[in-house]
């Protein structure tokens, strides 16, 4: 991998995050048109990785891939915005979950925990002041946005997430927003650029996944993942994942 980094358009590395964790989950599809992929767990012991659990059928967005601003990044021509049905490649911190149930039936998650009701919503309108945030609608002063994803949904695909910290520390309108994991229709159907799993899963997940060990997630296609892992001083792992 001698030069992989003029191979890659990256631009910066936030290191500091990435030597802290302690977790980690790689999602890898096969092309940047994929809609589905594998999702690895992993964790630091002794100061090396290893593997806590089988891969993870994962499916992706129905446009499949791009570039997005995360703790890398990049300085290619193009990169994600808002509506263009891409998973996010790159790789981000996950900072809490969400779901349907109170706090008390979520006792089980580790991950600071967020109870959603008909109230929440994770605004998608660029031009709104609360742009890629979950805000409750009942107390928000003055509503400015037009557009809005609702948290508590009519089907299960919410009932439990993951928050993709993308976009968030440095919100950049239009950058794109509303990336989670979260519960998937089935093995075969796209996302809107969400990566999303099975219950059984997800439920391993937000058992597993702790705020101390400062998990982080890294995504995307497989040659782009031999050339990424190295650079994130994570070569190690390449030998983890299988042909």
């Amino acid at each position: 991998m001698t030069n992989s980094i003029d191979q890659l358009p990256i631009q910066s590395i936030q290191r500091t995050p990435i030597e802290q964790a302690r977790q980690l989950l790689i999602t890898r599809a096969d092309s940047w048109s994929a809609i589905t992929g594998q999702l690895w767990a992993l964790e630091k012991k002794n100061e090396h990785w290893i593997q806590v659990r089988a891969p993870i059928p994962v499916t992706l967005g129905k446009n499949g891939l791009q570039w997005a601003q995360g703790l890398v990044t990049w300085s290619a021509p193009a990169t994600k915005k808002e509506g263009d049905w891409k998973t996010p490649v790159g790789a981000f911190t996950l900072s809490g979950a969400y779901g349907y149930a109170d706090a008390e039936e979520a006792a089980f998650v580790q991950l600071p925990y967020l109870p959603v009701t008909q109230q929440h919503k994770a605004v998608d309108d660029p031009n709104s002041r609360y742009y890629n945030q979950i805000v409750r609608e009942d107390l928000v002063a003055e509503k400015d946005w037009q557009s809005a994803e609702e948290m508590k949904r009519e089907d299960h695909l919410y009932q439990w997430g993951i928050i993709v910290d993308f976009n968030r520390k440095h919100i950049v309108p239009g950058g794109g927003s509303c990336i989670f994991m979260h519960l998937w229709r089935d093995a075969n159907r796209y996302t809107a650029g969400c990566t999303a799993m099975a219950e059984s899963d997800m439920a391993f997940l937000l058992r597993w996944l702790r705020p101390v060990p400062k998990p982080v997630l890294v995504q995307g296609d497989r040659t782009t993942l031999e050339k990424l892992l190295p650079e994130l001083s994570l070569g190690n792992i390449v030998e983890l994942l299988p042909d």
